[in-house]
């Protein structure tokens, strides 16, 4: 099924039709003919052993299935459920071994050929159900916690990590600290290690693609932080990203880096209504006068605040979003919002 319905391109369709056939088995109380899912689970749990201990490797769709049937299982309701888990999964130090192979294979240099590049995706996509797997795991085994915090970190760390995996990663952070105190701070004190060579920036700027991508890893963490945390900016960890890391990337001189941070800043913006408030004249800015990625990019975000804090009734500098509501394209609808906004002026 995952084949035909060739799961690395279709992940979302696939994983609605394989958790309708598992809703479709557990309501069936008739014996059907055929293999069925406890069948699929042991030969699941059969290659990933022998994927672990090097005999074999383990395929896209496996991976899959693990990940589809891990999530399927945590969500019902029963112990039955759990111990279905446990004879699925492998400890958590072998599954984060096996995660870490499959993400180091991942990593080709930029000049690799056309065959490298199709392994490396698949080898994306298996790190990511993984991922997916550990997240949903028992982390009772303190050891096996431990070693999956270090993978993790160790992801998260470097600026070879494709972009594809970095929700993921942190998704399983957020699993794996003991509390989301923990998680926020596991994941600033990566940004922090990963932004001191940008401290530098201007004096020595040295190799100019890897400061960007150091850029781009550290505003895709706090983007991931921002969006997955529930804490308001009354912890201070959080609150420190504005000044040290959120601004100087609005005010960068290389646009595809103030994309990124105007991003990132809306994030953090939709965590206080007061803060969302006073940095409203910068978005609106950022549609009057930035590159047109930016622009857009600035329009998501004003919407956003718009429709979490309701922000059109209480503040003028909202005026031009009813003008745009009624844009018949994006250019037209920023040039009626620069112009409203000259006007109030």
């Amino acid at each position: 099924l995952l084949m035909t319905l060739d799961a690395e391109v279709n992940e979302e369709i696939a994983t609605t039709a394989l958790k309708a056939v598992f809703d479709r088995f557990a309501k069936s109380r008739k014996k059907t003919s055929g293999a069925g899912p406890n069948e699929w689970d042991a030969i699941a749990n059969s290659k990933l052993s022998a994927a672990t201990s090097g005999d074999d490797s383990i395929a896209s769709v496996e991976a899959m299935y693990l990940r589809v049937r891990t999530e399927w299982c945590k969500e019902q309701r029963g112990g039955m459920w759990q111990d279905v888990l446990d004879r699925l999964l492998l400890d958590l130090s072998s599954m984060a071994e096996l995660c870490t192979y499959h993400y180091q294979q991942c990593k080709i240099p930029a000049d690799a050929s056309e065959a490298e590049q199709t392994a490396a995706e698949s080898d994306i996509f298996i790190t990511r159900q993984l991922l997916g797997c550990i997240a949903k795991a028992d982390f009772g085994d303190e050891g096996g916690r431990r070693k999956v915090v270090e993978m993790i970190r160790g992801m998260l760390q470097d600026t070879e990590t494709p972009t594809a995996l970095i929700d993921d990663a942190m998704a399983c952070m957020k699993s794996a600290a003991m509390n989301e105190e923990e998680y926020i701070r596991a994941v600033v004190e990566v940004i922090s290690e990963l932004k001191e060579p940008l401290e530098a920036e201007g004096e020595d700027d040295g190799d100019v693609v890897l400061l960007e991508q150091t850029w781009f890893q550290c505003l895709d963490l706090a983007s991931g932080l921002l969006k997955s945390t529930q804490r308001s900016l009354s912890n201070g960890q959080v609150k420190g990203l504005e000044t040290t890391l959120l601004l100087p990337a609005v005010q960068h001189r290389e646009a595809s880096i103030r994309d990124r941070g105007v991003l990132a800043l809306g994030q953090y913006c939709l965590l206080d209504k007061d803060v969302a408030t006073r940095y409203l004249m910068l978005f609106l800015q950022a549609v009057r006068n930035d590159m047109e990625a930016i622009q857009h990019t600035s329009m998501k975000v004003l919407y956003d605040m718009l429709f979490a804090f309701n922000l059109a009734g209480e503040s003028t500098a909202l005026s031009p979003l009813p003008l745009i509501s009624s844009s018949r394209s994006e250019k037209s609808l920023c040039g009626a919002a620069v112009e409203t906004d000259a006007t109030d002026e």
